[in-house]
């Protein structure tokens, strides 16, 4: 995929229209931010902006407006109205204000209907007694307590108070569950009633403080059915009120709240830009089919300057990667930022990424039943879930659907299409010698995108003298061709001359790797250290190279070994559901190997993708190219 190219774009003017700046020319822009006083460090040093942020808090009243108004935020175009940032602040806290003391009041008023609800609950079981609570409660030689027991326990609670003296049980209501009464006890004695009735089950229920204790318990129950009533009234009207303002104001609200977005998110981005001497800098990145237009533009602020740079090889920091990908390739993208994003000066492996992984997968993990039941699995987790793992899901399940019908395997049947088998006619070790040689060439295809990235990067050593550069490439190439060829033809092709120039001179060529880039570089002093310490080092580094060599190209054994895993687990399910009679058991064993190889066979790949491929030709520590595109409709976490 190619790669946009980009232009660094350095703006400065008077510090007091910074933020006319911000505004205008990066906020909501292809314009990629950077820290002005990293970017700068070698040319002056550069002080931070540090004054707090004035829109934050009324943001946070606009949110909670919405909030109470039960809307989510929406976009509307503010720029054709007379707004002002002072308007803009005033308009949010009096809204605020407003609709805050409604919403406080009715929730004092909901408060009220729940305390009343557990009132009258109360005064329902003390229904029918005609005397006043404060006659009960403030009573000086009896002791009054109210209650209730669970109905199976009533009767022996009952018979237990009959029997004394010092306490009087009187029946006042009942539910489902619950018998509600009160009891009496004399002073000395209410302590070991309360213990005694507690044993029974008697839980004691306090009256709540919303009743009044001067009227009797039918006269305030007919108090809080009123107040309720009231209370319930009063809410309809305030609710009736905020959905008028909600109606009336819809409009400019979000009106109110993009351009308050806006002002709040530009001002945000203080914290990029730098001042000194009464001047401001702000440094980002444009891609540089518009870097002409944009200086333009900014000309036509006499006050503004703006200066367009190319950027630098080798430079303190890289430019960041905008890139044109296809629908495959931002597919991948998600696994290819578990490893790192490519940098400016690197080729970007996204597509070789997105086309290894589906192939190797489809290989090892070939089956046309199975990969159709993985791509709708996938399917689904993309367009219900939203999950972008659900696209990956859909490629691999059609790349072993496609490798199904290669092998001639639907749902461990491998006697309904015709095919590749690999449990038979000693294809198990030609698919094994296969999977070698792919592993092979693409680690060849690795070094040859490593040399790519050694051109653009200008690094001669990368290119020429690297394990994975043309040396690299020659003796990795050499020996392994060679031995394949000497094999197929039965002939030996290391000859002396195929010797000195495919492995002692690649070998040597990497073991002097440092000393030719600075003799290439025309430095003086080619070795940093000692000859002998020089070799010593060297060579345990040459071998760890040989080693690197042999276990990575081994290592794509494990693509058809989990084939004939695969296979083979496969006609174990097969057999053991009695050649495919068993309905249930083909199920249950399809899903048991579904499950299981379809995530090993991801994270298998993924290994082979990281360690084998990556790891010779790819950097990462790339930054993606990442403009300042407000999304309205989303609430920034805190």
């Amino acid at each position: 995929m190619a790669k946009e190219k980009l232009t660094m774009v350095t703006l400065s003017g008077p510090v007091v229209l910074v933020d006319t700046a911000l505004q205008r020319f990066v906020q909501n822009r292809e314009f990629h931010l950077v820290n002005a006083a990293e970017a700068m460090r070698a040319i002056k040093k550069l002080f931070p902006f540090k004054t707090p942020n004035p829109y934050s808090v009324p943001l946070k009243k606009a949110y909670d407006s919405m909030e109470i108004f039960k809307t989510a935020p929406e976009y509307r175009d503010f720029t054709a109205r007379d707004f002002t940032a002072r308007s803009t602040t005033e308009y949010f806290d009096d809204l605020y204000d407003i609709i805050c003391g409604l919403h406080e009041e009715l929730d004092m008023l909901n408060d009220r209907i729940k305390e009343n609800e557990i009132t009258r609950a109360q005064l329902n079981q003390l229904h029918g007694i005609d005397e006043r609570l404060a006659d009960l409660v403030d009573m000086t030689y009896v002791e009054f307590r109210f209650g209730r027991v669970l109905a199976v326990n009533y009767e022996d609670l009952y018979e237990s108070a009959d029997t004394r003296s010092d306490a009087y049980l009187i029946r006042t209501g009942e539910d489902e569950s619950w018998v509600y009464g009160i009891y009496f006890a004399l002073p000395g004695n209410v302590d070991q009633v309360d213990a005694i009735f507690g044993t029974s089950g008697f839980e004691r229920i306090h009256l709540s403080e919303r009743i009044d204790p001067t009227v009797t318990p039918d006269e305030m129950l007919m108090q809080i059915e009123t107040e309720t009533n009231e209370a319930r009234e009063k809410c309809k009207e305030i609710e009736l009120t905020i959905r008028k303002i909600k109606n009336t104001d819809s409009d400019e609200l979000f009106a109110r709240y993009s351009h308050l977005r806006f002002l709040n998110e530009s001002f945000e981005l203080r914290s990029y830009a730098g001042h000194r001497n009464e001047k401001f800098f702000i440094v980002g990145w444009v891609p540089d089919r518009s870097a002409k237009d944009y200086a333009d533009e900014c000309s036509k602020i006499p006050e503004f300057g703006c200066v367009l740079t190319k950027p630098k090889k080798k430079a303190h920091f890289n430019p960041p990667v905008k890139s044109d990908k296809g629908l495959i390739s931002n597919t991948f993208t998600p696994f290819l930022k578990m490893y790192g994003m490519p940098s400016y000066y690197e080729i970007d492996p996204t597509l070789f990424m997105a086309i290894t992984y589906i192939v190797i997968f489809g290989v090892m993990f070939g089956d046309v039943g199975q990969g159709i039941i993985l791509s709708l699995a996938g399917f689904l987790l993309w367009t219900k879930k939203r999950m972008w793992l659900g696209k990956i899901i859909v490629c691999v399940g059609i790349s072993s659907a496609v490798f199904g019908f290669v092998y001639g395997s639907v749902f461990g049947f491998e006697h309904i299409l015709p095919g590749f088998k690999v449990l038979e006619n000693g294809n198990a070790v030609l698919i094994l010698i296969a999977s070698a040689a792919a592993g092979f060439i693409l680690i060849l295809i690795c070094m040859i995108m490593n040399m790519i990235n050694g051109i653009i990067q200008n690094d001669i050593k990368k290119l020429l003298f690297s394990s994975n550069g043309l040396a690299g490439f020659v003796l990795y190439g050499g020996v392994f061709a060679g031995a394949a060829f000497s094999f197929a033809l039965k002939t030996n092709v290391f000859t002396l001359p195929y010797i000195c120039l495919v492995i002692i001179l690649p070998t040597l060529i990497i073991l002097f790797a440092d000393p030719l880039e600075k003799l290439a570089e025309k430095k003086k002093r080619p070795f940093s250290v000692k000859i002998g310490s020089f070799l010593v080092e060297g060579f345990f580094e040459l071998f760890e190279t040989a080693l690197a060599y042999i276990s990575n190209t081994v290592s794509f054994l494990r693509i058809g070994a989990f084939a004939i895993s695969h296979a083979g687990m496969m006609s174990v399910v097969f057999m053991l559901s009695g050649n495919g009679s068993n309905i249930i058991g083909l199920i249950i064993g399809n899903a048991i190997v579904m499950g299981i190889e379809a995530v090993l066979v991801c994270i298998q790949v993924m290994r082979l993708e990281f360690y084998e491929l990556f790891g010779r030709f790819y950097g990462s520590g790339g930054e993606s190219f990442s403009p300042n595109i407000i999304d309205y409709e989303m609430i920034p976490k805190n």
